[in-house]
């Protein structure tokens, strides 16, 4: 009777048995993520509106009690928006291209689901494998000790 064999699977380093003399491969190293702040358009939006409208609501005046954010710079004017937006315009392209770079983003949930019952399926086995074997090493150990 042959052993089950256990499929080699590069990318879990966890299931590789080696010996002291045969290192196991470094695992495959994912993707690269794009930094947080890729994707953070919130604030510089704020900001943005907060300039455009503080503007349009009370006209400015160089009073000191108004206060600008420091990042804000000063209020700007209605043709100015086109301007200033484009800084978030470009943002946002940047943002859209790193969310498409990312590896399997074209895929439907049903085919993530598909794959996901076909892993546990898979983990199923391998956990069934490890049963058998664990079995056998006991029942190897048990007839040993009978000699």
């Amino acid at each position: 009777m042959s052993a089950p064999t256990t499929p080699f699977n590069a990318a879990n380093p966890s299931f590789l048995i080696t010996s002291s003399s045969t290192p196991a491969p470094p695992p495959a190293s994912a993707p690269p993520f794009p930094s947080p702040s890729t994707f953070d358009v919130i604030p510089p939006l704020h900001t943005l509106l907060t300039r455009l409208l503080t503007t349009t609501t009370q006209p400015p005046d160089h009073n000191p009690t108004h206060t600008v954010e420091p990042e804000s710079g000063k209020w700007i004017e209605i043709q100015q928006l086109p301007t200033e937006a484009s800084r978030l315009k470009i943002k946002l392209q940047k943002a859209r291209m790193a969310i498409l770079a990312l590896p399997d983003v074209d895929r439907t949930c049903e085919e993530q689901e598909v794959e996901i019952r076909e892993l546990e399926e898979r983990v199923g086995k391998l956990r069934n494998v490890l049963k058998g074997l664990a079995e056998a090493h006991g029942n190897d150990q048990s007839v040993g000790q009978g000699n």
